[in-house]
């Protein structure tokens, strides 16, 4: 009953978000969204490299710094302000690429990479220093899907050169999360789901429900209805991977899943064809379950999509900059 109230309230947030963003006028501005997004990835940076001076020093439990004593931490894997690594690569991926969108709706012009290195270097700079050395392979595989937003014909000759460099650095450094990143891909292309949970446990958390939504048998009226709620754990309370679908198909059945996916391209998503929709079935794995961070997405990605109407139909208002920011 629990998960069913923790969904209606979500559910509720978004929707009550959604009705402010566009009941109140100039609720949120252009400028005042654009800077807010730049302090949140700020302040995730700065967190992850506080976390790592700790660790360098010794100190692994300091609760107000978001360090609770993990074993997995270590100088090049922390978590942010977040549970765990991945889900900070997640929210920075998403926050960074809705400050790109904002700014190209400020601009009037697709923001490029010459831009970025004329005017935000630092920002950058540091926001590639904290998605890469968080330790996250989810954050590597963010920051994939993120440079299609730079891809054109002129970086399409550029891109295997990249491509090349970064792998010649790899050897010669062994960056674990490219490394598992580049493992991971390589698995996923070949199907096979026990070589997957062998490969990287994590990301068989994610790729599990989609293979296993795929291979469902839609001549089954659960697949419709469902089976109940946690039906997709096991006697511990744990999730059953072999029983796991996308958007908790298996609890409340395809038929509710529809209605999830309509309310996310109702109130977030603007188009089907976008880079949001990369994201959510990539990087949230079409799912929106009772995870912060999903509801925390869909919350930006609604901001996206509020300015990015108004700027189609020239109805955005754009304040005066302040220079000194």
């Amino acid at each position: 009953m629990t998960t069913i109230i923790y969904t209606a309230l979500y559910v509720f947030l978004l929707v009550t978000f959604t009705t402010i963003l566009y009941s109140e006028e100039n609720v949120l501005t252009l400028n005042f969204a654009i800077k807010l997004l730049n302090r949140l990835i700020w302040i995730y940076i700065l967190v992850v490299i506080a976390q790592q001076l700790f660790i360098l020093i010794g100190i692994r439990h300091f609760t107000p710094l978001n360090l609770g004593g993990d074993s997995y931490l270590e100088v090049n894997r922390v978590p942010g302000l977040s549970l765990e690594p991945s889900h900070s690569g997640r929210i920075m991926c998403v926050a960074f690429y809705a400050w790109l969108k904002l700014n190209e709706f400020q601009k009037g012009v697709k923001i490029d990479i010459h831009y970025l290195w004329a005017y935000e270097r630092r920002f950058v700079l540091a926001f590639l220093y904290a998605m890469l050395f968080m330790g996250s392979a989810t954050a590597v595989l963010a920051l994939i899907l993120l440079s299609f937003y730079f891809i054109n014909r002129r970086s399409l000759l550029i891109l295997p050169i990249v491509l090349i460099v970064v792998l010649f650095i790899n050897e010669r450094v062994e960056f674990k999360a490219l490394n598992r990143t580049i493992k991971m891909i390589a698995v996923v292309s070949e199907g096979d789901k026990k070589s997957i949970g062998k490969t990287d446990g994590s990301a068989a958390y994610r790729i599990y429900p989609i293979i296993n939504t795929i291979e469902s048998d839609i001549s089954k009226k659960e697949f419709w209805i469902g089976n109940g709620i946690d039906s997709a754990k096991n006697k511990l309370g744990l999730i059953d991977l072999r029983k796991s679908k996308i958007g908790n198909i298996n609890d409340y059945g395809f038929i509710c899943y529809t209605l999830l996916l309509l309310l996310i391209y109702s109130c977030a998503i603007y188009r089907f064809f976008s880079l949001e929709t990369l994201f959510f079935v990539i990087l949230m794995s079409c799912t929106l379950a009772n995870v912060y961070y999903s509801w925390g997405i869909m919350i930006i990605f609604t901001i996206i999509r509020y300015f990015q109407i108004k700027y189609e139909c020239g109805n955005l208002r754009i304040e005066e900059c302040d220079e000194t920011e």
